[in-house]
């Protein structure tokens, strides 16, 4: 009698399938709910690993490059008191800068405005060196351009004017009259009448309670520095009345002979004594 040979299952040791899957013979209904719930526990563990066994095939999958970029998007932690610091810190250094240049040209502003009226004055006395030397040749080589005028300073100023003129005859080697340096110290007087009037403030301040002593005399002009004085003379009696006239002439030759005395010292060479020691 030939045997028929039957499908075995692995771990059923010989059993089949169908066998296997009967209920035993005599088993309540509480043993198979029991071995239920075996048979489920049993194929609970094959289905969580299919997950992870797919997890780990896709990332031995994945190609290199994968790993690279994620090494790559990690970044350095941020600093951000550095990153305020390095703001901040310009505009500190920029404040400090701008401070600086401020405090400088604080104190760069009035030497400037020394330095300014320094030269102005300079020039000034100059003009008035260069209008006395003008006076006398326009005098000597154009005595048609001059005329009687009258003239009225104090005893002060021509008794200082005279001194002037003897220290230039010594140093050009020509004689001036009083007129070369009257016409060209009234040639210089303001037309403004405020300005002129001024002139004569600033003059008369410098006396105490007793003002300067006039002398009047008869001089010669040139023409356009007569008319000059008259338009003058004029407008300051218009804002200030008669009396001005006399002390504008006499303000006008202390100016001149001021500024006169300015260029000398500046024409004079600086001497320092061997016994004198500067610090």
């Amino acid at each position: 009698m030939a045997l028929q040979r039957r499908g075995v299952l692995a771990g059923t040791y010989g059993a089949s399938a169908a066998e296997r899957d009967q209920p035993a013979a005599g088993a309540t209904q509480a043993d198979l709910a029991v071995e239920a719930r075996e048979q489920a526990s049993d194929r609970a563990p094959a289905k969580e690993a299919e997950p992870n066994q797919e997890r780990a095939l896709s990332s031995v999958s994945e190609p290199a490059s994968a790993g690279q970029g994620t090494a790559s998007s990690i970044q350095a932690p941020v600093d951000p008191a550095g990153k305020e610091r390095s703001r901040q810190e310009p505009a500190k250094k920029s404040q400090k800068a701008s401070k600086t240049e401020k405090d400088s040209a604080d104190r760069q502003a009035p030497l400037k405005a020394v330095a300014k009226a320094k030269r102005t004055q300079l020039r000034e006395d100059e003009n008035a060196r260069l209008a006395v030397e003008n006076s006398y040749r326009s005098a000597k080589r154009r005595p048609r351009e001059w005329g009687n005028a009258g003239i009225r300073i104090s005893t002060t100023v021509k008794a200082r004017l005279a001194t002037r003129r003897a220290l230039d005859e010594e140093v050009f080697g020509v004689k001036f009259a009083e007129t070369h340096y009257i016409d060209a110290a009234l040639a210089r007087v303001p037309e403004n009448a405020h300005e002129a009037i001024k002139w004569v403030h600033e003059y008369l301040d410098a006396f105490d309670l007793k003002g300067p002593t006039t002398v009047g005399t008869t001089g010669r002009l040139r023409h356009e520095t007569s008319e000059r004085l008259d338009r003058v003379a004029r407008a300051m009696r218009m804002e200030a009345g008669y009396g001005y006239i006399g002390h504008l002439q006499t303000a006008a030759v202390d100016r001149l002979l001021d500024s006169l005395d300015r260029w000398d010292s500046q024409l004079q060479p600086r001497t320092t004594e061997l016994d004198d020691t500067e610090y």
